[in-house]
């Protein structure tokens, strides 16, 4: 979806939401759906992205994924650390649709052992 977004071809992201091209190795996967539903009452929200975290672990683990590129709401940065994540920004702010989004990269690359 990132890469389509880049080549223009959706029209409710836009083509510069990344620093560079987006990837397309074989070891770097895209997560466009990383959130956590707005009706998920605050105090499981933690426990859900916890969940979350765990599979995305678990899956880069199975899958020799070294990193992840995120479509996340640009409040990443304050649950990071919280769910021991290593990422960092790979794209500007955006708004869409009333949300502030960025791309993120999450890189699994130490903890695939």
């Amino acid at each position: 979806m990132i890469r389509d977004a880049q080549r223009g071809l959706l029209e409710s992201i836009p083509e510069d939401l990344l620093y560079g091209d987006a990837p397309v190795e074989v070891a770097t996967w895209e997560v466009t759906r990383g959130f956590v539903a707005h009706d998920i009452p605050a105090g499981l929200r933690q426990r859900v992205r916890m969940h979350l975290v765990l599979q995305m672990l678990r899956t880069s683990r199975e899958e020799g994924i070294s990193k992840m590129l995120a479509l996340l709401p640009s409040n990443w940065g304050r649950w990071a650390n919280r769910c021991n994540l290593d990422m960092k920004a790979a794209g500007r702010n955006m708004n869409m649709g009333g949300i502030d989004y960025q791309a993120v990269w999450i890189d699994f690359s130490t903890q695939l052992h």
